[in-house]
């Protein structure tokens, strides 16, 4: 409640294989959010429908790998090493960044930044 009273998180990483977890993680998500599951709880859980479409939450798992994976992959980030590759464009210059998307053009991201 904490989280969603300042806003909401745009990204909610559960890696507790809980569904309590999983809906707190849900609750705290803004408008636009991904709750991204990397601990999947045995059987199923649920999310509400309606509340998951009218906030245009995009939902994203993962079952790869092991827990040590996990630390060692976040040890990496948290030591620096990895580097991500994005670029941000005005949103008039949404056509030359579609024009390069259709022609592969594009390393990494691009974050269109809206007036």
């Amino acid at each position: 409640k904490a989280i969603r009273g300042m806003g909401g998180a745009h990204v909610a990483l559960c890696l507790a294989s809980s569904s309590e977890v999983i809906a707190k993680a849900f609750e705290g998500l803004r408008r636009g959010g991904t709750p991204v599951l990397v601990g999947l709880p045995q059987g199923t859980f649920t999310l509400p429908i309606l509340g998951s479409v009218a906030k245009g939450i995009r939902l994203l798992t993962s079952a790869v790998g092991t827990r040590q994976d996990l630390r060692e992959l976040l040890s990496v980030a948290a030591a620096g090493k990895i580097r991500t590759v994005a670029e941000t464009c005005g949103l008039d210059d949404i056509n030359g960044v579609l024009a390069r998307m259709r022609e592969g053009n594009i390393s990494g991201r691009v974050v269109l930044e809206f007036p």
